[in-house]
């Protein structure tokens, strides 16, 4: 009897390290890759390149720029080029016009695998609590590559400046 409870104790005990080190994988793998790279941006015209980064899922990945909510909503909405709707799809009145405009270029082991132009993705972007969030691209990512993103941007946004900006890789995209 003394030996059915020992074996079956150890049974629990190697099953709960097992499934406490599953979940802790499996935590480690959704906050370390929930944004691979993060950097500050002064918005100026010209070029930009991320540190070397990695990512842990073969899903979509979003890049975007980020920036602090210091400004009026509107005003914000319109600098940054985030649409509410398909009346005004920059939020922008008096004739004024977004100022988030980019070219992107995603490397990888010296070569080219994806690229495209903030207006591929036209007024989309997102609000949290604190911050407001630009969708200039996305892509397709593959487990444990690493890559370089280069971020050419051809209209001067450092207006935006106060609102501290990043060049944000976020994903993955389920």
């Amino acid at each position: 009897m003394k030996r059915i409870r020992a074996t079956i104790w150890k049974i629990i005990v190697v099953a709960g390290v097992g499934l406490l080190s599953y979940c802790a994988w499996a935590i480690w793998i959704v906050i370390s890759d929930s944004r691979p790279m993060s950097m500050p941006v002064p918005l100026v015209v010209g070029k930009v390149i991320s540190p070397t980064f990695k990512v842990h899922s073969d899903k979509d990945y979003l890049i975007s720029i980020e920036a602090k909510r210091r400004l009026l909503p509107e005003t914000l909405d319109c600098m940054m080029g985030i649409s509410t709707g398909p009346l005004d799809p920059y939020n922008c009145k008096n004739g004024k016009e977004p100022l988030i405009q980019a070219n992107w270029i995603l490397w990888s082991d010296g070569q080219i695998v994806d690229r495209g132009f903030s207006e591929d993705d036209n007024g989309r972007g997102g609000w949290t609590g604190d911050t407001v969030l630009r969708y200039i691209g996305a892509f397709e990512g593959q487990r444990g590559r690493k890559y370089t993103l280069e971020v050419n941007f051809v209209k001067d946004a450092s207006a935006l400046a106060v609102t501290d900006p990043h060049l944000n890789v976020d994903g993955p995209i389920w």
